[in-house]
């Protein structure tokens, strides 16, 4: 994925007040020196917060592990004063250690340059389905959340697990790079396929 953030300010949340806008834009100009997390006192989940010691059904092992997550669901839907007819749901998604994918890279074959090669694209936010979340604000090391990697369980349950809790939330900055990385995982609309009426 390559953005240009010279045509990033289509991209720019309307809702923020003129000097909030320019200040993200020129953050976001400095692309590297992101700072993607921010203190948030908020008690309810918001989209692409992490939170740790959260339930995730591991389908290889067939277990329920604890492990930290990240809410990819959006945050007006899954908000407590939006009850709806039907039980809600939340989206989340493991967060893994940057070490332990380069260990699966290893594993499966991959040798030490494509191993380097594929982490620091990770790092540059250009793989598609990957977000990369670096060491700092409750990430105790350079981790990613696969966004391909997608559970979603009962609103009431995600949030009655006791021993929940926030380990990080994104800055404006780091949510709007979250925001264009599930736009661009789920919504390619330039996919170049003709769909024709049956």
């Amino acid at each position: 994925m390559v953005i240009s953030f010279d045509d990033a300010a289509a991209f720019l949340p309307k809702y923020l007040a003129p000097e909030s806008r320019k200040e993200l834009f020129a953050e976001i100009r400095n692309f590297e020196r992101i700072r993607y997390y921010a203190r948030i006192d908020d008690p309810e989940p918001l989209q692409g917060d992490g939170w740790a010691n959260s339930a995730f059904w591991d389908l290889e092992a067939a277990a329920e592990r604890k492990m930290p997550v990240a809410v990819i669901s959006n945050s007006c839907d899954i908000a407590g004063e939006n009850k709806g007819k039907r039980p809600g749901r939340i989206t989340i998604s493991p967060i893994i250690r940057l070490a332990r994918v380069e260990a699966l890279l290893e594993k499966y074959g991959a040798n030490k340059e494509q191993v380097i090669q594929y982490c620091k694209d990770i790092r540059a936010q250009e793989i598609s389905d990957i977000f990369f979340l670096p060491q700092g604000g409750g990430v105790e090391e350079d981790s990613v959340i696969f966004l391909d990697n997608l559970q979603s369980p009962l609103l009431e349950r995600f949030i009655g697990i006791a021993e929940a809790r926030r380990l990080y939330s994104l800055s404006q900055a780091g949510f709007w790079l979250f925001l264009v990385k599930l736009a661009i995982h789920f919504c390619r609309a330039q996919e170049d396929i003709k769909r024709g009426y049956a």
